[in-house]
């Protein structure tokens, strides 16, 4: 355990400041550890299990069987459950605290890929490979009486199912999408993408979260983007044909 924390230390622990100090406790309480997170950092750990174990390039959790072992069901007690983690889209499932198993999914609103890590006074981390997905909600309990409160994370999921998402539209029908890059990335006044070719004609739109397009232009690669707000961001190219495509962070 000790190496492996110390393989989760840039995960958990990106800078050497006050703040980041501040995020990373991790306490002993009788037999546990209970580890103090904000929600950026804890974000990072659903990346990690959404990448199979590997931050970057570098892997951190080296077993590829024990891996798949713990995204699949580990029983026949509670199909819904893995190794610590919550399995959906399974033909049955026990809540916690109920010797009871109920048919269908663990959450119908959400992918039947998403493995989830579920906390006590409905902490989430939602895994979802197929889509690229990684959901943390933290905060105080959501007053359903449960300790931990699955359908409040349903409930959540049929929220995020009523959003527009014109952006995810663009990139799946356009097969054959070829990979956008930024600098720098988060974005200021100025970001500079590279991909396309220069001496050719192209066009450059930028879509906000909920699919408006609130950037438009022609052969530039250097783009003029501080009006544009914060937030994440979809740009595409089309030149020719082809079709570049990437996602950017505006702080």
């Amino acid at each position: 355990m000790k190496q492996l924390g110390a393989e989760l230390q840039p995960i958990f622990q990106p800078e050497n400041n006050a703040e980041n100090r501040n995020q990373r406790t991790v306490a002993p309480s009788g037999y546990n550890n209970v580890l103090y997170s904000k929600a950026r950092s804890m974000a990072r750990y659903g990346l990690l299990i959404q990448n199979g174990g590997t931050w970057n390039t570098t892997p951190v959790l080296t077993d590829p069987a024990f891996f798949q072992q713990m995204i699949t069901p580990s029983q026949d007690l509670n199909e819904s459950y893995g190794y610590l983690w919550w399995l959906n889209g399974q033909p049955t499932f026990k809540l916690p605290g109920l010797q009871i198993n109920f048919p269908g999914p663990l959450f119908p609103a959400a992918p039947d890929d998403m493995v989830s890590a579920l906390g006590k006074n409905g902490q989430y981390l939602n895994v979802v490979p197929s889509e690229g997905i990684v959901m943390v909600r933290m905060g105080n309990a959501p007053g359903t009486g449960a300790e931990v409160p699955v359908v409040f994370n349903n409930d959540i999921w049929l929220k995020i199912n009523e959003l527009a998402c014109e952006p995810s539209a663009v990139f799946e029908n356009e097969r054959g999408t070829m990979q956008l890059g930024f600098s720098p990335n988060p974005a200021g006044d100025f970001i500079q993408l590279t991909g396309p070719e220069a001496g050719t004609d192209f066009t450059v739109d930028i879509f906000d979260a909920v699919g408006r397009c609130v950037f438009s232009t022609k052969n530039s690669l250097k783009l003029e983007v501080g009006q544009i707000g914060s937030g994440l961001f979809n740009a595409v190219v089309r030149q020719e044909g082809k079709v570049f495509a990437g996602r950017f962070l505006m702080e």
